[in-house]
């Protein structure tokens, strides 16, 4: 007898609490078909996009902010990382005399040494990455910091329209 009234008062809640349910799942339909979906979010944050013209020259030459500090830039698809001049390391905060120059590189001035570093913010107007992979350049090696493929190469596309040249995030 005492198993039938537990039931019994099991079935009671359940008939009083089903309305209530139904109501809420009405309620969290409304709001799920009202929110946008995950594929609309995405494109609304990442599709940051720049450009930058073309200088008389027929480089790309840009501002860059890396790591809170502004820095003049010349892309170049060519270097396979960001290049920062040893000038430009001090400017950022950086300890360019304490760093570790084991890499051997080659550049356009000739053969010489960089050392690695992770910059922990890099960027071009809206386009921003975090934790990029540079290398330091020996002091004298270059005349320019040299925006390379580890910052390009995690772009979702860059191209050249025109005479501009557009990163997309």
């Amino acid at each position: 007898m005492r198993l039938f009234i537990i039931a019994a008062g099991f079935a009671v809640l359940a008939a009083l609490a089903a309305p209530l349910l139904d109501k809420q799942s009405d309620a969290v339909a409304e709001q799920t078909a009202a929110a946008p979906r995950k594929d609309q979010v995405r494109s609304a944050f990442a599709g940051a996009r720049e450009e930058i013209s073309r200088h008389r020259s027929g480089h790309y030459y840009t501002e860059a902010t890396i790591d809170g500090r502004d820095i003049a830039v010349l892309v170049d698809t060519g270097a396979s990382s960001i290049a920062l001049t040893y000038e430009d390391a001090e400017r950022i905060g950086l300890s360019p005399a304490r760093l570790d120059y084991n890499i051997r590189v080659q550049t356009a001035n000739g053969e010489g040494r960089a050392a690695r570093v992770v910059l922990s913010r890099v960027s071009i107007g809206s386009v921003t990455l975090r934790d990029v992979n540079a290398n330091v350049a020996e002091k004298g090696m270059l005349g320019v910091t040299l925006l390379g493929m580890s910052f390009l190469g995690r772009l979702s596309s860059f191209s050249v329209e025109g005479d501009r040249l557009v990163l997309k995030q």
